[in-house]
């Protein structure tokens, strides 16, 4: 059996034979262009130039100036398996991709499992602030790489250089977070979870945690220029409320007769918080100049009317330190209500109620005093 070739019968050269799997001089053995086309469900003249290059078994026949074909049924069977294969593996890889951006999909429903408390093992449902930041990296990563697994974590990570630790260890949170709920519901490998789990994200730099010293907040009250700033400055550092619990204060939420303030932090624990006298003096004065204000409005709201953004109190807290150069924001103003209470004598157990922590240890790291300070004290031990 030979494999015509065009450029070799028009230039009358030999042609090579190319025998069949199994040959068989039986006719049912031997198929027409036509049958071999519809067998196979493809057009004739795809049949012809597969034959004319050879990529399936047959021989030419001439009638008078046209040429027909003689072809292999074996070879056709081979063919249509071949092509059987290749549909299998395009229909896998269409799946493939449907289920790749299921993952997208199905980032809504990951959410509503946290807000609800339904993801956690200990019930706790995830804040606002948290389910935002889950929304925004599970998008990015999953618009960028199509799927979450233990090589396109790896790749994002290695992406980022060694000193956004806080960014890393949140991408890597994030995503062993949906990772776990989607192995609870069954769409994921728990293997391959154990391999993201164990990816070492480590500090490779001294964390940044600035304590500020009451002569230097001092210094950055001095500096407001209204009592809108003021509130912000002494509220912040009298109560060690968290960014979240400060820009979401309503006038329903502060109760002013009894100089306190009920507050929601994470896990959507409630808890109420002291005012001191400077502390409630000051949101007086605010209320008085910028108010009044209904229940459920924000207390503190942004030049557009809005509620303040993370990043928008802090960028303000900062500008107001930056004036005596001194570097501050909200959370410095918290680690130094703990910090300098502590200084005071405090109790370490007040602290952490007044803070929200669930662990004492945590408003341990909270304190930063320096060692000088301690010396200092320690002279008065007698």
């Amino acid at each position: 059996m030979s494999v015509y070739n065009r450029n070799s019968a028009k230039h009358g050269c030999n042609v090579e034979v190319r025998k069949a799997t199994q040959p068989n001089t039986m006719n049912d053995q031997w198929m027409t262009i036509e049958d071999a086309a519809n067998y196979l469900g493809k057009a004739q003249n795809t049949l012809k130039y597969w034959c004319e290059a050879g990529k399936i078994a047959a021989i030419p026949t001439e009638y008078g100036t046209k040429i027909s074909w003689r072809i292999a049924t074996q070879s056709v069977i081979a063919m249509k398996e071949s092509l059987k294969t290749k549909e299998v593996e395009r229909i896998y890889k269409k799946t493939t991709k449907k289920v790749v951006s299921s993952q997208l999909e199905l980032v809504s429903l990951f959410l509503k499992f946290c807000e609800q408390g339904l993801h956690n093992a200990d019930g706790n449902p995830y804040s606002p602030e948290t389910i935002k930041i889950h929304r925004y990296y599970l998008t990015y990563f999953l618009e960028k790489y199509g799927e979450l697994s233990f090589h396109n974590v790896r790749a994002e990570l290695l992406e980022l250089p060694k000193e956004k630790f806080g960014k890393r260890q949140k991408i890597h949170r994030v995503m062993t977070a949906f990772g776990v709920w989607l192995v609870q519901e069954e769409m994921f490998d728990a293997v391959e979870l154990e391999k993201i789990r164990r990816i070492p994200v480590k500090r490779h730099t001294p964390a940044k945690q600035v304590a500020l010293r009451e002569e230097q907040i001092d210094a950055i009250e001095n500096a407001c220029r209204n009592a809108f700033e003021r509130a912000l400055v002494i509220v912040l550092s009298e109560t060690g409320l968290r960014n979240s619990e400060f820009r979401t204060l309503t006038m329903k939420a502060i109760n002013l007769t009894n100089r306190e303030i009920k507050t929601v932090g994470k896990g959507g624990k409630e808890r109420w918080v002291g005012l001191t006298k400077k502390a409630y003096d000051a949101l007086i004065a605010y209320i008085d100049e910028y108010g009044p204000f209904t229940d459920d409005e924000p207390l503190f709201k942004n030049r557009d009317g809005n509620l303040m953004t993370r990043y928008g109190l802090r960028d303000r807290i900062q500008r107001i330190a930056e004036r005596v150069g001194i570097e501050a924001y909200p959370h410095a103003m918290r680690r130094s209500f703990v910090t300098n209470n502590i200084a005071k004598g405090r109790n370490i157990v007040d602290l952490q109620l007044a803070c929200g922590h669930n662990q004492i240890s945590t408003t341990r790291m909270y304190c930063r005093t320096e060692q000088v300070d301690v010396v200092n004290r320690m002279k008065d031990w007698d």
